[in-house]
C-alpha cells in the first residue's frame, strides 16, 4: 500500500472544494482524505491510498485526464506545494476502526541525519506498538510516512488524526514528563532528526474509509 500526498494552495478555496467533493462522490471514492489549514485558509491537502505503484499509475492517468477536461477551470485552479510518494512504517489504526470520524488532523515533516530515517522508523513502530492502542482508545489515528519521492526525501512525516477538537488539545498541549512521547523509543526517534521540523493543523474537508 502506497499514500499519495499532495498540500496545495487553492485560488478559490470554495470552489475547490465543491469541485473535489463533486468530483469524488460521481466516483464513488472514499479513498483520499481532504484537509484545509486552520491557519492559512487557502493550504490545503490531501492524501490517498493506492493498493501498488501500477493501481498509482492507472489512477494518475485517469485523473489527469479528468483534470484537464474542466476540473481545472471548474475549481478555479491551485498552486502545488508539495507531493509524495510514502510507505506507512507505523500505524495504530490498520483495520480503520477510526474511519469517519476524525474531524482534526496535524502533521509533522522532520528531516533526518544521514542513515536516521531507517533507525527512526524502527523506533516509531516500536512506539506505536507499546502508545498505540491508548490512543487509538482516546480518539487518536497516529501513523508515520516514509516518502520514496519529495523533496526532501531523508525524512519521516508523522501524521495524527483526532475524534474532535477536546481530543486534539489534549494530544497537542500535553507535556507532561511522565507521558509515553517522552519514552525510550521515541527519545531515540528525536534524535534521528536535523532542525529542520515543519508542522500544520488542519480540518478534515472530506472523510477517508479504508
Amino acid at each position: 500500500m502506497w499514500i499519495e500526498t499532495r498540500f496545495f494552495k487553492a485560488n478559490d478555496p470554495k470552489k475547490m472544494i465543491e469541485t473535489i467533493n463533486g468530483y469524488l462522490d460521481s466516483k464513488n471514492r472514499n479513498d483520499t482524505l481532504i484537509l484545509q489549514s486552520l491557519l492559512s485558509g487557502d493550504l490545503m491537502a490531501g492524501l490517498r491510498i493506492h493498493s501498488g505503484i501500477k493501481n498509482l499509475d492507472e489512477n494518475a492517468k485517469i485523473f489527469s485526464d479528468d483534470w484537464g477536461s474542466g476540473l481545472l477551470e471548474k475549481s478555479s485552479g491551485a498552486e502545488l506545494v508539495n507531493v509524495s510518494l510514502s510507505s506507512a512504517v507505523a500505524n495504530n489504526d490498520p483495520n480503520g476502526e477510526l474511519d469517519g470520524q476524525l474531524n482534526y488532523y496535524h502533521f509533522v515533516s522532520c528531516k533526518s541525519k544521514f542513515g536516521g530515517s531507517e533507525k527512526a522508523a524502527i523506533m516509531a513502530n516500536e512506539w506505536h506498538k507499546t502508545v498505540g492502542p491508548d490512543l487509538l482508545k482516546d480518539g487518536v489515528r497516529s501513523f508515520v510516512l516514509n516518502p520514496v519521492t519529495g523533496n526532501p526525501l531523508n525524512r519521516l512525516i508523522w501524521v495524527r488524526g483526532f475524534k474532535n477538537g477536546e481530543v486534539a488539545d489534549k494530544a497537542l498541549s500535553s507535556n507532561d514528563p511522565n507521558m509515553p512521547t517522552h519514552s525510550l523509543f521515541s527519545r531515540i526517534f528525536e534524535e534521528q532528526f536535523v532542525d529542520d521540523v515543519v508542522g500544520g493543523l488542519f480540518r478534515t474537508i472530506r472523510q477517508l474509509i479504508h
